[in-house]
Parts: structure tokens; sequence; C-alpha cells
């Protein structure tokens, strides 16, 4: 099958890494972001930087990678946003992070303009999107993500239907809780091990083989914690926006998040302290510097 001429809104660190992989599987990639720098960097890996109107005109598929719920509204529902040039056929595809309400009123805006929609937010981080292995969660119609499928195929290894439109970003607020709550957890557990007196490097060789195990542990101790290094691969203020974005669901839905509530006030006072910028593991550095020596002088 021919290649569509794709569409790509979004080329940060995460969406510079998807949009490179369309390019090297021979998409014909538009790029577009308002950081000239951003699509400067992606221009040197094969893809086309373009105007806005034009990157719509010219693509039957567009994919967003987007900071947020509004930042994605303005580009695809704004005056001079994507629904604004797009034409019946089109195809755009949120990898974002966002929300099911805000996704809804999405697809519902392009079901009367005939322009297909699906939320499909990723998991991986910048090393899954450079490796091509993302996990995508999908939300639409059937036929529609069998139609997206040989393009999400190029920048995913597990690409999951969840159900209906809003699904995907439903199943990813989950993800990103359950990331959250167990890096916390994390953090915790390796500044215990160390006011008991133990090497991080062996309660990990246990922990790692047994029932305290989970992504943040495999992740997040060896590459980033034990290595002192906390460039993001995911950062902290990513971290703090997903457990925003959960928490206000869950308050949606009337479902308390206890834990989910805490890993945000501590991801926030991170925050505060410099440590947004830095990966999400830096949560330990924040926990070690400013909690722990107020436990151990008590």
């Amino acid at each position: 099958m021919e290649k569509q001429n794709l569409g790509f809104v979004g080329v940060g660190r995460m969406g510079k890494a998807m949009a490179t992989n369309l390019v090297k599987a021979g998409y014909r990639v538009r790029v577009f972001d308002c950081h000239r720098l951003a699509m400067d960097a992606v221009a040197q890996e094969g893809a086309l930087p373009t105007a806005l109107p034009e990157l719509v005109r010219e693509s039957s598929v567009i994919l967003l990678s987007l900071p947020n719920p509004a930042i994605v509204e303005e580009v695809v529902l704004g005056p001079e946003g994507i629904f604004a040039a797009a034409w019946p056929g089109q195809l755009v595809i949120d990898l974002s992070s966002s929300t099911p309400q805000s996704e809804q009123k999405i697809a519902a805006q392009g079901k009367k303009i005939g322009v297909d929609f699906l939320d499909a937010p990723v998991s991986g981080g910048v090393a899954g999107a450079v490796a091509a292995n993302l996990t995508i969660m999908v939300g639409g119609p059937t036929e529609v993500v069998s139609r997206a499928k040989p393009v999400l195929e190029v920048i995913g290894k597990k690409i999951v239907h969840v159900g209906a439109i809003g699904s995907g970003q439903a199943v990813k607020l989950v993800n990103q809780l359950l990331f959250g709550v167990n890096m916390v957890a994390l953090a915790e557990g390796l500044n215990l091990a160390e006011a008991l007196g133990l090497d991080q490097s062996i309660v990990y060789e246990v922990v790692s083989a047994g029932s305290g195990n989970s992504y943040a542990v495999q992740t997040r101790c060896p590459k980033f914690i034990f290595a002192d290094n906390f460039e993001p691969g995911f950062s902290l203020e990513l971290a703090a926006k997903d457990l925003k974005l959960a928490v206000s669901a869950a308050l949606e839905a009337g479902q308390p998040l206890l834990l989910g509530a805490l890993g945000l006030q501590l991801f926030e006072a991170a925050k505060h302290q410099g440590y947004g910028a830095k990966d999400i593991s830096s949560i330990y550095k924040y926990l070690s510097e400013h909690l722990s020596p107020v436990i151990k002088e008590g």
C-alpha cells in the first residue's frame, strides 16, 4: 500500500522521536511546532517543517503529541486550528495525555465535519519513543482503529484497542497513577534501606526478583538513582501533570484517590524545590534531601 502523507503536531522529545520513526518507515512527514528549534531538529531527521494550515491540507493522517488538554483543544478546535482547515475523510490521532471528556468533545466536533478522531495516549517515555516500542492505548471505533494501525505499529510495539473514544485516556490515567505512586513507594523504600544501614544495590537485587518489584524499580534504580543521573526520561513535572489529571478525573467520577492525592502533593512540592525538569526518579532525591534529614534529626 502506498504510504500516506502524515502530519505531526508537537515535536518535543517524544514527538521528535515518533516523527523520526515515521520518516524512517518511509512516510512523508510534515511537522509543526510552536518552537522553531524543535522543528529544525526533526527536520535534520528528514521531516518537513510546515505551517499548520498547509500541514492540514496536505496530510491524510495527523498525529498530535502535545503537553496538556487545553493545548490539544486549542490546536484542534481553535479558530486557526486543525478543524478549521480539515477535510472530510481525514484522521486525527491524539497521542497526548489528556482527559476522556476533552477527547470526546473533540471527536464530536470532528464527526460534524467528517473527520475521524482517535485518542491514543502512549506509555514508555522518551526511550520507548526512540526505540519504537511504546504501548499505545487506543479509544475509538473499531474500523477507525484498524485504519490507524499501520501508522501506530511504526511507533509502538503493543497497540491495544481499549474501548470507545476517551477510553484510551482513561486507561492512561490509571497507568500513570500506578507509576507515580509506585515511584514514591520506591523512593521511600530506598531511603528506608539507607536508614537501616543496608546496601541499596543488594536491596534492589532482592526486590527486583521479589513481590516488591515494579516498572519503577526496574527502570529507575540502575540507570537513574544508583547512577546519580536525574536527566529526564520522563520528567517529574509531567508525572505531576498526569497525577493531577488522574485525581481530577477521580473526583468527577466520585472515586477518592488517597494515595494518588498524596503522591501529587509530593510531586508538586518537589517541583517547587526545582526538581520539575528532572526525571520522575528525582522524587527519591527530593525525599532524601528534604524529608529524610528531618526524620533523622527528630
